[in-house]
């Protein structure tokens, strides 16, 4: 038993030699010295450069790159240690850079932030380590990266694609790749080979829905592997292009006081059709316009309100190139004679014919049928009772190959003094036809057929119009259902009972006997 604790307390003994977590036994009042300190690294992003003996070690390291440093404190060993001092590694310590702004020490990392030579140093406890240098180069490469990561490409459009170099000091730069896609039948590139940009474009027949994937690489180079990136396409709907030049229009163009014109224009999409913009587009007119028509924003109809010239401009309400496009609507004086579109000139002319037998006949101021004054008027004059006997008033398009296509009613405004013009003597004694560019009838509206036309006559309307310029007025007017460039009205003097003359204020392309304005 004595035995036992004696053993016992040999040992408690022994323990109360040991160090303070040294390895060694020692006193319990022993503290180890810090004799010196030495700096290092072994980070492989650090290359060593050859040195003299005596000299200090230097490195190489590209800019950006972090470098751990190895920090070891010699410090006396306790007594009844086999040496006298022993190394210890330290995680902390006052790191110092010369020049101060050529790099950092952060969490015992080095990273040089300029190409240049720093000399890297320690203290730790009034202990000053050895100095290290960095020979810090340019920035190099570390990865790419595709800019957008992902698109969607609408049919018929293309996306832009940039490459980008992500450097070791964290700079963004462009760099010059190849790129390669899986699927050729989805889109094609252009300037796909040692560039920073490359252009995809949905390949011809490619359908919502397809996908392919963009690569782009870098191929090895002074020491750098091969580095790649890839980006997802895949091809979307069709969109929006702009407007399509030209192509705004409102008809017709021309009309009267109180009456309509539609405007339309053409959108263009990224497959390359075209269609009529729609609800794509509002429309409004300029200042000026305001007082000359009402628009429509939101259908493009344009109501004439005072005679004058107004532009009509459609905007694209989802964005594109071109955005706008004009057209021009003219609104005429002619509006109180119910002409929804008047033949007026320059674009309009005016000239008159008599049939053999019509001696004395004449059509007089025949240019006053275009001028778009309700003041003024030609007039077609007969000599009563001569059978077959017939005078006409034409008007024209210009040029001659301008043809009309029927959108409505065709006519003329004619008067006579009060209480001389009644509906069923104009009826059978007036035909009112469309005729070409030579002046041949092509249809007809009337009550009798003229001798030199068997063509069969349509039913004609006779709409009174009350008193303009002193005399009661009617629109004569039937619907044609061909082509046309210009108008006739035919005066058939053997018909004729009362009415020796009738007076042509205007010939209408597009007449409107329903709706005074």
């Amino acid at each position: 038993m004595k035995i036992l604790k004696t053993l016992v307390l040999l040992a408690v003994g022994a323990a109360s030699l040991t160090g303070c977590g040294d390895g060694g036994v020692q006193s319990p009042d022993f503290t180890a010295e810090l004799l010196g300190l030495t700096l290092s690294t072994s980070d492989t992003d650090a290359t060593p450069v050859a040195v003299d003996e005596g000299e200090p070690l230097q490195y190489t390291v590209a800019a950006g790159r972090r470098v751990t440093l190895d920090l070891v404190g010699r410090y006396t060993a306790p007594p009844g240690s086999d040496d006298e001092t022993e190394d210890r590694a330290i995680s902390g310590g006052d790191f110092t850079i010369t020049p101060s702004d050529a790099g950092t020490v952060e969490e015992g990392e080095f990273r040089g932030s300029r190409p240049g030579q720093v000399t890297v140093t320690a203290e730790r406890g009034g202990v000053e380590s050895n100095a290290i240098i960095f020979n810090v180069t340019a920035a190099v490469i570390e990865s790419i990266e595709i800019e957008p990561a992902s698109a969607s490409i609408p049919v018929g459009a293309s996306q832009d694609f940039n490459a980008v170099g992500v450097y070791s000091d964290d700079e963004r730069r462009p760099v010059l790749v190849n790129w390669t896609i899986d699927d050729p039948t989805v889109a094609t590139l252009t300037n796909a080979t040692n560039s920073s940009t490359v252009t995809a474009t949905a390949a011809p027949g490619a359908v919502i829905g397809d996908a392919a994937v963009l690569t782009a690489t870098r191929p090895a180079s002074g020491g750098i592997p091969e580095l790649t990136d890839t980006a997802n396409i895949t091809i979307d709907n069709r969109t929006v292009v702009g407007l399509v030049d030209g192509s705004a229009e409102c008809t017709p163009s021309t009309i009267g006081i109180g009456f309509t014109s539609q405007c339309t224009v053409e959108v263009s999409y990224s497959d390359g059709s075209t269609e009529d913009a729609g609800t794509l587009v509002t429309w409004a007119t300029d200042g000026p316009g305001d007082a000359l028509v009402d628009v429509d924003s939101a259908t493009g109809e344009v109501t004439g309100v005072a005679p004058g010239a107004a532009t009509i401009t459609a905007t694209l309400t989802g964005g594109g190139s071109p955005s706008t496009a004009s057209a021009t609507v003219t609104v005429l004086s002619s509006a109180n004679a119910r002409c929804q579109q008047p033949l007026v000139a320059p674009d309009a002319i005016a000239g008159g014919v008599t049939s053999v037998l019509c001696v004395g006949c004449q059509i007089v101021n025949a240019g006053n049928a275009v001028d778009d004054d309700a003041d003024t008027f030609a007039s077609i004059n007969t000599v009563l009772g001569l059978l077959s006997a017939t005078a006409t008033l034409t008007v024209n398009s210009t040029p001659n190959t301008n043809e009309i296509t029927p959108s409505g009613p065709v006519g003329f405004v004619i008067a006579q003094p009060p209480g001389l013009l009644l509906s069923a003597e104009v009826l059978s004694t007036l035909t009112v036809s469309t005729i070409n560019g030579s002046g041949a009838v092509i249809q007809s509206g009337g009550a009798v057929p003229q001798p030199s036309d068997p063509l069969p006559i349509l039913p004609a309307t006779v709409t009174l119009l009350g008193t303009i310029g002193g005399q009661d007025a009617a629109l004569i007017s039937f619907e044609p259902t061909t082509a046309f460039n210009g108008l006739a009205l035919t005066f058939n003097a053997g018909l004729a009972s009362v009415l020796p003359s009738i007076n042509v204020f205007q010939a209408c392309a597009v007449a409107n006997p329903d709706v005074a304005p």
